[in-house]
């Protein structure tokens, strides 16, 4: 019997990392050619969207029907409640894949209750970190012990060390945009003679990868991630990372590739910064190049390796086509949505294209005009 991993994405047309995740872990399903597993990448604001930000060969699937004998359907924890009862109620299993932790709640007030139901009820609760497994483990002891680890891998094709550098600091300029605004406009106060600082934003993953290989510092605004990739990123692509771990980079915070700075000592934070830029001038060994530092890359790579990526994904996903095969289903397969509810989607989803397009006037007319956007 042929089962289906079928995970369930919004559709954002800016790169988002949670996203990327998704999309590399269907890939990975349908790449291991595992007897009678595929896996779809199912987006049902709309059917129509690819994710053109990002090179991959996701399979998509483009229509409303599930098979509860067949399907086995991934939410991410920001469509559990969405979702979830809908699944319940049409007979199709479920995991919840948690990538932060700390977006279990993220419904309104009066949701508690419900989003409680939708993991009590889930197949599988799938966690991205250690952090968040606690987290999860907080919120619904009762899971304690249910929870799968998944691992993610860094792209070592793409982010890795031994390019030509030059004095430069990237950033990405949309986490925590008042915290990065004060550190880069200090460092720029500062005499920081011939460094630049880079913003990384609306930017292809190969772009991103590009600009990392050839600088030397990377400040992080992380904030309350699950797994935030691009602090790795920047350290495997050669560069020494400041800031914030968002939490979930506790687990590989390390010295010497990381300092880590208490989320908000903006001044404590430049300062860091402006003692990392000096290790890259006085006449002593490069940090790139100290075996010091080439080791630690080197650990890290193998905690963000594809094989350790791999193993986590494929023990997913037989368990999941294991759960479809030991309780069989007799139902036939059956639509998401009825069709005034597809009207109701498609008209949410004109309504937020709207309300972004309305924003990003907005800030163009300020910016042209030079008035602050907040």
């Amino acid at each position: 019997m042929l089962t289906t991993i079928v995970y369930v994405s919004p559709p954002y047309s800016k790169p988002i990392g949670g996203i990327k995740v998704i999309l590399r872990h269907s890939e990975i399903i349908n790449q291991a050619a595992a007897s009678g597993i595929r896996s779809l990448v199912y987006i049902p604001d709309n059917l129509n969207h690819r994710y053109s930000w990002l090179n991959h060969q996701t399979l998509y699937k483009r229509d409303h029907h599930l098979d509860p004998s067949h399907d086995f359907v991934v939410l991410p924890e920001v469509m559990a409640l969405q979702f979830g009862p809908k699944l319940e109620q049409i007979g199709i299993k479920y995991a919840i894949f948690v990538q932060n932790g700390y977006l279990l709640f993220s419904g309104n007030l009066d949701s508690d209750n419900i989003i409680a139901e939708v993991y009590a009820k889930a197949s599988l609760i799938l966690s991205i970190s250690q952090d968040t497994t606690s987290c999860i483990e907080r919120a619904f002891p009762y899971l304690r012990g249910r929870v799968l680890p998944i691992s993610c891998a860094v792209n070592p094709d793409l982010f890795h060390a031994g390019e030509p550098k030059r004095n430069a600091i990237a950033y990405m300029p949309r986490k925590l945009a008042d915290h990065a605004s004060a550190v880069t406009g200090l460092l720029r106060a500062a005499d920081i003679g011939n460094w630049d600082i880079v913003p990384i934003d609306g930017m292809t993953e190969d772009q991103v990868a590009a600009t990392l290989r050839r600088t030397r510092i990377f400040l992080s605004f992380s904030n309350l991630e699950g797994m935030g990739l691009p602090p790795v990123e920047a350290a495997l692509a050669g560069n020494l990372v400041v800031g914030y771990t968002g939490q979930g980079g506790n687990e590989y915070w390390n010295a010497p590739l990381f300092t880590k700075i208490e989320q908000g000592n903006i001044q404590h934070f430049v300062d860091c910064t402006l003692e990392t830029m000096s290790k890259f001038s006085g006449g002593g060994s490069d940090p790139i190049t100290d075996p010091l530092h080439v080791a630690a890359r080197a650990d890290l790579a193998n905690q963000f390796s594809s094989p350790a990526e791999n193993e986590t994904v494929m023990t997913f996903a037989r368990k999941a086509a294991s759960l479809l095969t030991s309780n069989p289903t007799t139902m036939p397969p059956v639509a998401l949505f009825t069709q005034t509810e597809l009207w109701r989607l498609k008209l949410e989803l004109y309504r937020q294209k709207l309300e972004w397009f309305l924003v990003a006037g907005i800030k163009t007319v300020m910016s042209k005009l030079k008035l602050p956007s907040h």
